[in-house]
């Protein structure tokens, strides 16, 4: 029996490997695993006389801590993840696992709420909680005759009617409640604002009375030299900013007798990063494709091109007359242009 089942998993082997080189399979078998079950994510399934059988799994490397008690979440936050957490694990387990197991799985649940830091009493409260949905899951299946498992074709107009009709609004005031809510928005904007205009003529007039008479002169000088600015002339980078320091030499001399102010900005040159990073490395390369018409031309202006959206191409034959019918059925895609033949 054993070498019959070797000989069919080489062959599924064989057989899948050589769909594609680049994806290759290993296989694996129950009787490779000390408790005769099959691991794979989150739960372990095996075959029976009943047939297929599943349970919760978690790998032995597994961190054994859950969300700890002193992490900053409030109470009912950390309460509603770790109910959810057992749910899952519930979800797990097939309907006819033994009890025994569950009793299992519920006591490595608990000691790992231990490790996490949580007191009996709220260990009782997580446990409890979770029995008590799970109950009531169960009955509410089985008032509406619905099995624990279902098919997508048999959840799907649930999931249609719930998608529907689902909430978009978390918390939707009433007319009384968004009345009071508006007037109350509206005094702190007006505080905030009143505060902000009292704040900032307070900084103000603290800097006045602090500057130096000197200072006092050279902000005046700087509102007029401010005001007097005709443009601003922008330079080529050199070593030391010695072009611009000459052409500001120069301005000013020439600002003796035509009063016209102009700033000289020196551009910044081009950045290490961008000569050496390009988001695009493949842009302006012709692509692979036998049958593309402009990545075969000899123009390099043309190559990639054949890969933008949102452009449509016209071909003419050149050896037809130009009045002749035109191809106006162009694509987006080089290999997909056609060009029309003349009729007769």
């Amino acid at each position: 029996m054993r070498d019959r089942e070797e000989r069919t998993i080489q062959e599924l082997k064989i057989a899948m490997n050589s769909v594609n080189p680049d994806l290759q399979f290993t296989m694996e078998r129950e009787t490779d695993f000390s408790n005769q079950r099959l691991p794979t994510l989150a739960f372990e399934i095996r075959s029976s006389k009943e047939g297929i059988r599943h349970s919760y799994y978690e790998k032995p490397m597994r961190n054994q801590v859950l969300t700890e008690k002193r992490s900053s979440m409030s109470e009912e936050s950390k309460m509603a993840i770790l109910t959810n957490e057992l749910n899952r694990r519930f979800l797990m387990m097939d309907e006819k696992i033994d009890i025994e197991e569950k009793k299992e799985k519920v006591d490595q649940f608990t000691q790992q709420l231990i490790n996490s830091g949580y007191a009996w009493h709220q260990i009782r409260d997580i446990v409890t909680s979770s029995l008590k949905g799970m109950e009531k899951l169960e009955m509410r299946q089985k008032e509406n005759r619905e099995r624990k498992y279902r098919t997508g074709a048999e959840s799907l107009q649930s999931r249609i009617k719930k998608k529907l009709t689902e909430a978009t609004e978390w918390y939707k005031l009433t007319g009384g409640e968004e009345k009071d809510d508006d007037r109350e928005k509206d005094r702190n904007r007006e505080y905030k604002e009143k505060s902000w205009k009292e704040w900032r003529r307070r900084r103000s007039w603290r800097k006045k009375k602090n500057l130096t008479n000197r200072e006092k002169m050279e902000e005046e000088k700087r509102k007029i030299d401010n005001g007097n600015l005709q443009g601003v002339l922008f330079v080529a980078h050199t070593q030391n900013s010695e072009l611009a320091k000459r052409i500001r030499s120069s301005l000013e001399n020439m600002e003796k007798y035509s009063k016209i102010k102009i700033k000289v900005v020196e551009r910044a040159g081009e950045k290490v990063s961008d000569i050496l990073h390009k988001s695009n490395p493949w842009n302006g390369l012709p692509c692979d494709r036998n049958e593309c018409r402009m990545c075969s031309t000899g123009n390099e202006k043309l190559w990639g091109k054949c890969k933008e959206r949102n452009v449509v191409y016209e071909n003419e034959c050149m050896i037809c007359k130009p009045n002749e019918e035109k191809d106006e059925e162009g694509s987006n895609r080089g290999g997909e242009e056609r060009i029309s033949k003349p009729s007769g």
